[in-house]
């Protein structure tokens, strides 16, 4: 048991070492013929599998199978005991991720943003929640919503001080705001910028943030 455990282990990180360097058919068909072999694979493998199936999916452009794949990791997550509660709350998080990000890919905005914070009020204090920011930011700025994409990122800056993002998420708001181009939105764009290279010192975006 010990052998087939270290086996699908080494298969795991295969394809999240295919999916790292852009090789996403090759993870793809990796992922599917593991989930073929359904009665073969731990309990745990097959719901991280799951989640990384619909993710795959949405990465090769298939928003439909994506979102249909979510669907069914999802209902695996729920239903299955074998899973510790910490496996199970992190992998639907990420579930959930990708079944928002579908959803504002296929132009169902509603539902996305529903998602999303289904997924933050869940799990408030995860990196993903921090993440769903922003999603919703670039489908606003998609838009040429940029009042709303600013929203995201201070949203993101503000309540996750401490997240990998919340320096991206000042500088890129700076962006948005020098996009819109008025003097008060140059004058706030600064301010983050100002703000970026005090908070997160030692980040690599404080060389551009000066730059700018």
């Amino acid at each position: 048991a010990s052998d087939v455990y270290k086996r699908q282990e080494a298969e795991w990180n295969l394809i999240a070492r295919l999916k790292k360097m852009n090789r996403v058919p090759e993870a793809f068909n990796r992922t599917q013929s593991l989930l073929a072999k359904a009665g073969s694979v731990s309990m745990d493998l097959r719901g991280r599998l799951m989640w990384l199936d619909a993710s795959l999916a949405l990465t090769m452009e298939e928003p439909k199978e994506a979102l249909s794949k979510a669907e069914s990791a999802l209902g695996f997550l729920a239903g299955r005991e074998g899973l510790t509660e910490k496996l199970r709350g992190h992998l639907k998080t990420q579930v959930l991720l990708t079944k928002g990000r579908t959803l504002l890919r296929v132009g169902r905005s509603e539902e996305g943003y529903a998602v999303l914070a289904e997924l933050r009020e869940g799990s408030p204090a995860s990196d993903a929640a921090a993440f769903t920011f922003l999603v919703e930011a670039y489908h606003h700025a998609a838009g040429n919503r940029l009042d709303e994409a600013q929203r995201s990122l201070l949203r993101l800056a503000d309540g996750f001080k401490g997240s990998r993002y919340a320096p991206r998420a000042l500088y890129e708001a700076a962006l948005y705001l020098e996009r819109r181009g008025l003097d008060e939105n140059l004058k706030e764009g600064v301010d983050l910028l100002e703000r970026l290279t005090q908070e997160y010192p030692h980040d690599n975006l404080v060389f551009y943030a000066r730059i700018r």
